[in-house]
């Protein structure tokens, strides 16, 4: 019942990535048969996850997880507005670079910024927006960058049910936002949020901010690298559909995003590799982002390293799968989930919700189910459940080790032992109406009266 956290190996995935771990063993960089062989299966599958989103093979940069790509987008961003602006000379790149180290070494931060950006950052800090309720590598990175470069960070509360206040999402957006990071599907309470909604207040500010602007001055900023945050593509659009892809169409034309990240081992692939779709702007050639691994120039400069060659196959063919059962396995799992909540409910009577009603009007991720039982500290339920052979979560995987009450669970609500007593359930492909009935009886003999 957790399979939020991970998914297990699809056969198939498994006999696609078989070859690449043995017969096919070149590197994929290497000009030679053996390498030109490991490069093409490359090739193909990066094809075949660009087809799925609706966006071009360089689009594509793949990561050794979810969090990197998530990282990537948040400091490739910022960074880039900072340091990697392709309007700076090769010189006064290799300056900055050079006294942001002698900066971070000497632990001063004034002197971090290259000489372009720091007039500017300093008079006016570069913003990011996020919701209250992004997954740990999107808020942490958040933190991080605030620590590292006082970045304004403003988060946007979402109401009851999680959805996030998109007025005050279109209030907090100025000419210093340079991206807005909203999850498409929350991993804790499966909320799923309005991106297209979002997407459309993010180009109705880019639309009315440069008509304030006639083209001469318009112009004249565009060709100022301290300035570059009012080029008409920022702020970005940055979404984590790392728990949405499964159930969720994710054609990014249609969605409007700038970048979108998703993981392999959530819709039944390899674990250790990600994706990060990058949009290639119109009105700049390069990538929008600065790299954080360098060295070979692999994914065209922005992750260097050998390429995973099983695992981005293996990637590839877990979501041909994901597509071709995508509409069927929305259906039978919700079926699923909601006989398991009403059983719940039956034997918990003050059993509540999390997030959207089961089977309600707003969007919820068909195979969650977030409860809060009074009362009972989640820490204590989980470990129990445990022991009667059900694994079930107090939140994410990623944050359930610190055992702190969940971030996304008290931004839903005042009440004191919410985050405290609140745990997930998750379906997935192997679960089934015998599986349910089996976690009721446990459920009964646990918490029935």
């Amino acid at each position: 019942m957790d399979y939020a956290a991970s998914t297990p190996l699809d056969p198939l995935v498994e006999k696609a990535m078989r070859p690449y771990y043995g017969g096919v063993f070149g590197n994929p960089s290497s000009s030679h048969l053996h390498g030109q062989i490991a490069s093409r299966a490359v090739f193909l599958a990066r094809q075949k996850i660009a087809n799925a989103l609706n966006a071009d093979y360089a689009e594509i940069i793949v990561t050794g997880s979810a969090t990197e790509a998530n990282n990537l987008a948040l400091f490739g961003t910022f960074e880039y507005i900072l340091r990697g602006h392709p309007l700076f000379s090769p010189a006064e790149k290799r300056d900055s670079l050079s006294a942001h180290r002698s900066a971070l070494k000497g632990g001063d931060r004034a002197g971090a910024l290259p000489r372009c950006s720091q007039e500017y950052i300093s008079n006016a800090p570069l913003r990011v927006v996020i919701s209250a309720i992004e997954h740990e590598s999107v808020y942490e990175s958040c933190m991080a960058l605030k620590r590292m470069y006082g970045a304004e960070i403003v988060e946007i509360p979402v109401n009851g049910e999680g959805i996030i206040n998109l007025k005050k999402l279109a209030s907090a957006l100025n000419e210093n936002t340079v991206l807005v990071s909203v999850q498409m599907a929350n991993s804790e309470i499966g909320v799923v949020q309005p991106i297209v909604k979002i997407a459309e207040i993010i180009r109705n500010f880019k639309d009315s901010r440069f008509k304030m602007h006639d083209s001469r001055v318009q112009n004249s900023r565009l060709m100022n690298p301290a300035s570059c945050v009012l080029n008409p593509s920022y702020p970005l659009f940055h979404t984590d559909a790392v728990q949405a892809f499964q159930y969720m169409q994710c054609d990014v034309v249609d969605l409007g995003v700038d970048m979108l990240t998703l993981s392999a081992h959530k819709i039944y692939g390899p674990k250790g590799i990600g994706v990060l779709f990058v949009r290639r702007l119109l009105n700049l050639e390069s990538c929008i982002l600065n790299p954080l691994v360098v060295g070979g120039g692999q994914e065209n400069g922005m992750r260097s390293g050998t390429e995973n060659v099983p695992a981005i196959v293996g990637f590839a063919k877990a979501v041909e799968i994901t597509e071709k059962m995508r509409a069927r396995e929305s259906k039978r799992i919700a079926v699923v989930r909601d006989a398991l909540w009403n059983g719940i409910k039956k034997i918990i009577p003050d059993a509540e919700i999390n997030g959207p009603p089961v089977g309600g009007l707003i969007d919820r991720l068909p195979n969650n189910l977030n409860m809060y039982l009074p009362a009972r500290p989640a820490q204590d339920v989980c470990i129990e459940l445990d022991l009667m052979g059900v694994a079930v979560s107090p939140g994410t995987a990623c944050a359930s080790r610190a055992a702190e009450p969940s971030r996304v669970i008290k931004a839903l609500c005042k009440e004191s032992d919410r985050a405290t007593s609140s745990i997930r359930l998750s379906l997935g492909r192997q679960t089934t109406m015998v599986d349910t009935r089996s976690v009721l009886v446990i459920f009964k003999n646990r918490f029935g009266k």
